[in-house]
Protein backbone atom coordinates (compact mmCIF):
# COMPACT_ATOMS: atom_id res chain seq x y z
CA UNK A 1 0.00 0.00 0.00
CA UNK A 2 1.41 3.64 -1.03
CA UNK A 3 1.56 5.78 1.81
CA UNK A 4 -1.17 7.99 2.59
CA UNK A 5 0.10 12.19 1.52
CA UNK A 6 -0.43 14.26 4.11
CA UNK A 7 -2.59 17.10 3.19
CA UNK A 8 -1.11 20.55 3.79
CA UNK A 9 -3.09 22.83 5.59
CA UNK A 10 -4.11 26.26 4.15
CA UNK A 11 -6.30 27.47 6.84
CA UNK A 12 -6.70 26.63 10.12
CA UNK A 13 -10.13 27.88 11.24
CA UNK A 14 -9.19 26.21 15.09
CA UNK A 15 -5.98 28.59 15.26
CA UNK A 16 -8.09 31.97 13.83
CA UNK A 17 -10.67 31.32 16.24
CA UNK A 18 -8.31 30.90 19.19
CA UNK A 19 -6.47 34.16 17.95
CA UNK A 20 -9.77 36.07 17.43
CA UNK A 21 -10.72 35.17 21.14
CA UNK A 22 -7.60 36.05 22.71
CA UNK A 23 -7.49 39.68 20.85
CA UNK A 24 -10.83 39.94 22.02
CA UNK A 25 -10.22 39.80 25.60
CA UNK A 26 -7.28 41.97 25.15
CA UNK A 27 -9.25 44.51 23.99
CA UNK A 28 -12.51 44.24 26.42
CA UNK A 29 -12.22 47.71 28.48
CA UNK A 30 -14.64 45.96 31.06
CA UNK A 31 -13.31 41.70 32.71
CA UNK A 32 -15.84 40.59 35.63
CA UNK A 33 -13.32 39.36 37.83
CA UNK A 34 -15.76 37.75 40.24
CA UNK A 35 -20.03 37.97 40.11
CA UNK A 36 -21.91 36.53 43.07
CA UNK A 37 -25.85 37.19 43.75
CA UNK A 38 -23.86 40.19 47.04
CA UNK A 39 -20.48 41.03 45.65
CA UNK A 40 -19.13 41.60 42.11
CA UNK A 41 -15.77 43.18 41.07
CA UNK A 42 -14.56 44.54 37.42
CA UNK A 43 -11.88 45.58 35.58
CA UNK A 44 -11.76 48.60 34.22
CA UNK A 45 -9.17 49.02 31.03
CA UNK A 46 -8.87 52.61 29.24
CA UNK A 47 -11.66 54.11 31.09
CA UNK A 48 -11.17 57.73 33.21
CA UNK A 49 -12.08 57.02 37.13
CA UNK A 50 -14.02 59.86 36.70
CA UNK A 51 -16.58 57.63 34.69
CA UNK A 52 -16.06 54.92 37.35
CA UNK A 53 -16.97 57.85 40.43
CA UNK A 54 -19.62 58.67 38.42
CA UNK A 55 -21.43 55.05 38.16
CA UNK A 56 -20.41 54.47 42.49
CA UNK A 57 -22.05 57.82 42.49
CA UNK A 58 -25.00 56.79 41.03
CA UNK A 59 -25.41 53.58 43.14
CA UNK A 60 -24.51 55.48 46.34
CA UNK A 61 -27.49 58.46 45.64
CA UNK A 62 -30.01 57.19 43.16
CA UNK A 63 -30.47 53.44 43.85
CA UNK A 64 -33.31 51.47 45.50
CA UNK A 65 -33.85 48.34 47.30
CA UNK A 66 -37.04 46.49 48.33
CA UNK A 67 -37.46 48.07 51.99
CA UNK A 68 -41.09 48.30 54.32
CA UNK A 69 -43.22 50.73 55.72
CA UNK A 70 -44.38 49.46 59.10
CA UNK A 71 -48.18 50.17 60.32
CA UNK A 72 -48.16 49.78 64.02
CA UNK A 73 -52.01 47.77 64.50
CA UNK A 74 -51.34 46.85 68.43
CA UNK A 75 -48.27 47.15 70.89
CA UNK A 76 -48.60 46.21 74.09
CA UNK A 77 -44.58 45.47 75.00
CA UNK A 78 -42.05 47.61 76.49
CA UNK A 79 -40.36 48.55 73.45
CA UNK A 80 -41.73 51.82 72.06
CA UNK A 81 -43.93 51.55 68.32
CA UNK A 82 -41.87 54.55 67.29
CA UNK A 83 -38.42 52.39 68.03
CA UNK A 84 -40.11 49.33 66.26
CA UNK A 85 -40.75 51.04 63.21
CA UNK A 86 -37.10 52.64 62.98
CA UNK A 87 -35.48 48.86 63.27
CA UNK A 88 -38.29 47.31 60.27
CA UNK A 89 -37.62 50.39 57.72
CA UNK A 90 -33.90 49.55 57.59
CA UNK A 91 -34.44 45.39 57.02
CA UNK A 92 -33.45 44.64 53.62
CA UNK A 93 -36.37 42.49 51.92
CA UNK A 94 -35.19 39.50 49.14
CA UNK A 95 -37.76 39.44 46.36
CA UNK A 96 -37.19 35.86 43.92
CA UNK A 97 -36.59 37.45 40.47
CA UNK A 98 -40.17 35.32 39.07
CA UNK A 99 -42.13 36.98 41.49
CA UNK A 100 -40.13 40.33 40.35
CA UNK A 101 -40.98 39.71 36.67
CA UNK A 102 -44.56 39.24 37.80
CA UNK A 103 -44.65 42.44 39.63
CA UNK A 104 -43.15 44.30 36.29
CA UNK A 105 -45.55 42.84 34.04
CA UNK A 106 -48.84 44.54 36.33
CA UNK A 107 -47.40 47.70 36.60
CA UNK A 108 -46.70 48.00 33.08
CA UNK A 109 -50.17 46.77 31.86
CA UNK A 110 -52.13 48.46 34.66
CA UNK A 111 -50.78 52.18 33.88
CA UNK A 112 -51.25 53.79 36.93
CA UNK A 113 -50.10 56.58 38.09
CA UNK A 114 -48.31 55.11 40.92
CA UNK A 115 -44.54 56.50 41.36
CA UNK A 116 -44.19 52.57 42.59
CA UNK A 117 -45.42 51.46 39.56
CA UNK A 118 -43.34 54.01 37.61
CA UNK A 119 -39.73 52.79 39.60
CA UNK A 120 -40.67 49.26 39.60
CA UNK A 121 -40.69 48.96 35.55
CA UNK A 122 -37.63 51.75 35.54
CA UNK A 123 -39.60 54.37 33.97
CA UNK A 124 -38.37 58.27 33.83
CA UNK A 125 -38.65 58.60 37.77
CA UNK A 126 -35.64 61.01 38.23
CA UNK A 127 -37.38 63.37 36.46
CA UNK A 128 -41.38 63.13 37.08
CA UNK A 129 -44.26 65.57 36.34
CA UNK A 130 -46.06 66.72 39.21
CA UNK A 131 -48.85 65.27 40.39
CA UNK A 132 -52.47 67.63 40.15
CA UNK A 133 -54.41 66.11 43.12
CA UNK A 134 -53.39 65.15 46.52
CA UNK A 135 -54.22 61.69 45.98
CA UNK A 136 -51.82 61.00 43.42
CA UNK A 137 -49.17 62.88 45.27
CA UNK A 138 -49.32 60.06 47.96
CA UNK A 139 -50.23 57.25 46.24
CA UNK A 140 -46.51 56.02 46.32
CA UNK A 141 -46.90 52.36 46.10
CA UNK A 142 -49.99 49.94 45.09
CA UNK A 143 -51.05 45.93 45.17
CA UNK A 144 -49.78 45.89 41.58
CA UNK A 145 -45.90 47.03 42.90
CA UNK A 146 -46.00 45.60 46.58
CA UNK A 147 -45.64 43.43 49.06
CA UNK A 148 -47.32 42.96 52.37
CA UNK A 149 -45.78 41.29 55.54
CA UNK A 150 -48.06 40.53 58.95
CA UNK A 151 -46.47 39.41 62.40
CA UNK A 152 -49.29 38.85 64.99
CA UNK A 153 -47.95 36.99 68.43
CA UNK A 154 -49.10 36.67 72.33
CA UNK A 155 -46.64 36.64 75.10
CA UNK A 156 -46.56 33.16 76.49
CA UNK A 157 -48.27 31.73 79.27
CA UNK A 158 -45.27 30.63 80.97
CA UNK A 159 -42.86 33.07 82.53
CA UNK A 160 -40.30 32.40 80.13
CA UNK A 161 -39.94 35.71 77.43
CA UNK A 162 -40.80 35.09 73.96
CA UNK A 163 -38.47 36.29 71.26
CA UNK A 164 -39.54 38.04 68.52
CA UNK A 165 -37.59 38.31 65.14
CA UNK A 166 -38.02 39.15 61.85
CA UNK A 167 -38.68 35.41 60.76
CA UNK A 168 -41.70 35.68 62.75
CA UNK A 169 -43.32 37.66 59.47
CA UNK A 170 -45.56 36.39 56.97
CA UNK A 171 -45.97 37.06 53.50
CA UNK A 172 -49.40 37.75 52.93
CA UNK A 173 -49.94 36.57 49.19
CA UNK A 174 -51.90 37.95 46.81
CA UNK A 175 -55.38 36.75 45.26
CA UNK A 176 -53.40 36.93 41.76
CA UNK A 177 -50.65 34.94 42.97
CA UNK A 178 -49.99 30.95 41.37
CA UNK A 179 -47.42 29.22 43.39
CA UNK A 180 -45.56 28.29 40.20
CA UNK A 181 -42.40 27.55 42.47
CA UNK A 182 -41.34 26.99 46.04
CA UNK A 183 -39.31 30.64 46.26
CA UNK A 184 -40.70 33.14 48.07
CA UNK A 185 -39.96 36.98 49.31
CA UNK A 186 -38.79 37.17 52.88
CA UNK A 187 -36.86 39.84 55.38
CA UNK A 188 -33.29 39.21 56.13
CA UNK A 189 -33.17 36.90 58.00
CA UNK A 190 -32.38 36.55 62.38
CA UNK A 191 -32.79 39.95 63.33
CA UNK A 192 -33.85 40.14 66.65
CA UNK A 193 -36.86 42.82 67.58
CA UNK A 194 -37.60 42.25 71.33
CA UNK A 195 -39.61 40.11 73.89
CA UNK A 196 -43.30 39.59 74.74
CA UNK A 197 -44.12 38.52 78.04
CA UNK A 198 -47.30 36.38 78.84
CA UNK A 199 -50.14 39.78 79.41
CA UNK A 200 -48.26 41.35 76.15
CA UNK A 201 -49.03 41.37 72.22
CA UNK A 202 -47.91 42.91 68.80
CA UNK A 203 -49.93 43.08 65.93
CA UNK A 204 -47.69 44.55 62.63
CA UNK A 205 -47.78 44.82 59.08
CA UNK A 206 -44.79 46.11 56.78
CA UNK A 207 -45.88 47.07 53.54
CA UNK A 208 -42.63 46.58 51.22
CA UNK A 209 -42.34 48.46 48.21
CA UNK A 210 -39.24 48.76 45.28
CA UNK A 211 -38.81 52.06 47.20
CA UNK A 212 -40.81 55.17 45.97
CA UNK A 213 -38.10 57.13 46.82
CA UNK A 214 -34.40 56.85 46.18
CA UNK A 215 -31.16 56.59 48.79
CA UNK A 216 -30.68 60.60 47.83
CA UNK A 217 -33.65 60.91 50.55
CA UNK A 218 -33.09 58.52 52.39
CA UNK A 219 -29.90 55.83 53.17
CA UNK A 220 -32.18 52.90 53.97
CA UNK A 221 -32.79 52.75 50.20
CA UNK A 222 -28.95 52.25 49.29
CA UNK A 223 -28.99 49.01 47.75
CA UNK A 224 -24.91 48.44 48.51
CA UNK A 225 -23.34 47.97 52.00
CA UNK A 226 -19.44 48.58 50.65
CA UNK A 227 -18.53 50.18 47.23
CA UNK A 228 -14.59 50.52 46.34
CA UNK A 229 -12.77 51.89 43.34
CA UNK A 230 -9.05 51.78 43.19
CA UNK A 231 -6.48 52.07 40.25
CA UNK A 232 -4.68 49.14 39.73
CA UNK A 233 -0.78 49.12 40.54
CA UNK A 234 2.41 48.80 38.44
CA UNK A 235 4.92 47.19 40.79
CA UNK A 236 9.06 46.76 39.82
CA UNK A 237 11.47 44.93 41.63
CA UNK A 238 15.16 44.52 40.77
CA UNK A 239 15.49 41.43 42.93
CA UNK A 240 19.39 41.30 41.76
CA UNK A 241 20.55 44.55 43.41
CA UNK A 242 18.40 43.99 46.27
CA UNK A 243 19.88 41.05 47.61
CA UNK A 244 23.42 42.24 47.03
CA UNK A 245 24.07 43.71 50.27
CA UNK A 246 22.13 41.47 52.31
CA UNK A 247 19.86 38.53 51.02
CA UNK A 248 17.57 38.93 53.82
CA UNK A 249 16.06 41.81 52.08
CA UNK A 250 14.05 39.83 50.23
CA UNK A 251 12.52 38.23 53.13
CA UNK A 252 11.74 41.80 54.81
CA UNK A 253 10.14 43.00 51.52
CA UNK A 254 7.83 39.74 51.64
CA UNK A 255 7.22 39.78 54.76
CA UNK A 256 6.67 44.04 54.66
CA UNK A 257 3.22 43.57 52.05
CA UNK A 258 0.09 42.79 54.14
CA UNK A 259 -1.50 41.43 50.69
CA UNK A 260 1.48 39.10 49.88
CA UNK A 261 1.84 40.33 46.35
CA UNK A 262 5.84 39.23 46.32
CA UNK A 263 7.11 35.36 46.36
CA UNK A 264 11.00 35.30 46.43
CA UNK A 265 10.87 31.66 45.39
CA UNK A 266 9.70 32.74 41.73
CA UNK A 267 10.45 36.16 42.23
CA UNK A 268 6.51 36.96 40.87
CA UNK A 269 4.81 39.70 41.69
CA UNK A 270 1.17 40.13 42.21
CA UNK A 271 0.15 43.58 40.73
CA UNK A 272 -3.35 43.04 41.35
CA UNK A 273 -3.11 42.59 44.41
CA UNK A 274 -1.34 45.68 45.24
CA UNK A 275 -3.45 48.18 46.73
CA UNK A 276 -0.30 50.88 47.54
CA UNK A 277 -0.81 50.68 50.71
CA UNK A 278 3.21 52.30 51.01
CA UNK A 279 4.36 49.17 53.43
CA UNK A 280 6.67 47.64 51.42
CA UNK A 281 8.22 51.33 50.57
CA UNK A 282 8.77 52.10 54.47
CA UNK A 283 10.36 48.57 54.72
CA UNK A 284 12.72 49.40 51.88
CA UNK A 285 13.69 53.15 53.30
CA UNK A 286 14.24 51.87 56.52
CA UNK A 287 17.27 49.03 55.37
CA UNK A 288 18.04 51.88 52.49
CA UNK A 289 17.17 49.87 49.44
CA UNK A 290 14.24 52.52 48.71
CA UNK A 291 16.02 52.39 44.64
CA UNK A 292 15.39 48.84 43.70
CA UNK A 293 10.94 49.29 44.55
CA UNK A 294 9.09 51.29 42.25
CA UNK A 295 5.46 51.71 43.00
CA UNK A 296 2.97 54.02 41.06
CA UNK A 297 -0.72 53.38 40.27
CA UNK A 298 -1.67 53.02 36.81
CA UNK A 299 -4.34 55.80 35.20
CA UNK A 300 -6.06 53.47 32.56
CA UNK A 301 -6.63 50.57 34.98
CA UNK A 302 -9.06 50.69 37.77
CA UNK A 303 -10.68 47.93 39.84
CA UNK A 304 -14.61 48.58 40.89
CA UNK A 305 -16.11 46.41 43.31
CA UNK A 306 -19.13 46.73 45.42
CA UNK A 307 -21.28 44.39 47.80
CA UNK A 308 -24.79 44.24 48.15
CA UNK A 309 -27.51 43.56 50.91
CA UNK A 310 -29.90 41.32 49.09
CA UNK A 311 -30.31 42.52 45.51
CA UNK A 312 -28.41 41.28 43.03
CA UNK A 313 -25.00 42.60 42.27
CA UNK A 314 -25.36 42.70 38.20
CA UNK A 315 -28.79 44.10 38.84
CA UNK A 316 -27.51 46.84 41.33
CA UNK A 317 -25.09 47.56 38.25
CA UNK A 318 -27.51 47.80 35.25
CA UNK A 319 -30.51 49.32 37.07
CA UNK A 320 -27.77 52.57 37.83
CA UNK A 321 -26.37 52.41 34.52
CA UNK A 322 -29.52 52.79 33.01
CA UNK A 323 -30.18 55.93 35.81
CA UNK A 324 -26.93 57.46 34.41
CA UNK A 325 -27.74 56.98 30.46
CA UNK A 326 -31.27 58.79 31.27
CA UNK A 327 -29.82 61.36 33.64
CA UNK A 328 -27.27 62.28 30.95
CA UNK A 329 -29.59 62.31 27.72
CA UNK A 330 -31.69 64.90 29.79
CA UNK A 331 -29.08 67.26 30.12
CA UNK A 332 -28.26 66.46 26.58
CA UNK A 333 -31.25 67.66 25.38
CA UNK A 334 -31.47 70.19 27.69
CA UNK A 335 -28.07 71.55 26.55
CA UNK A 336 -29.03 71.11 22.86
CA UNK A 337 -31.71 73.44 22.82
CA UNK A 338 -30.00 75.91 24.95
CA UNK A 339 -29.21 79.43 23.38
CA UNK A 340 -27.93 82.42 24.49
CA UNK A 341 -29.90 85.57 24.77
Amino acid sequence: MPPKKKKKILFSSETEEKETKKEKEEKKMVRWLEQTPTKSAIRCTDTHVSFINGIRRTMLMFGTSWRGKCIVNKNTSVTSSFCIIGHLELLPVHVPACLLETLQSRALTNNTKCQGCRLLIQQNFLFPEAPATYQERTKTSCENCSLSFRLTMNGSSSSLLLPVTSTDFVWQKPSWYKNETKEEPYIIKNSHLLYLTASQCLDLVLIVTKGSKTSHSHVKFIPTTTLISRPFCSVKVNWEDLAKNNPKNKETLIASCPRKCFRADLEVINEDACIDCTKCRLAMQEIEQSHCLIVHPKTNEHLFEWHTTLEHSKNVLSESLDILMKRLSYYRDQFSTFEIS
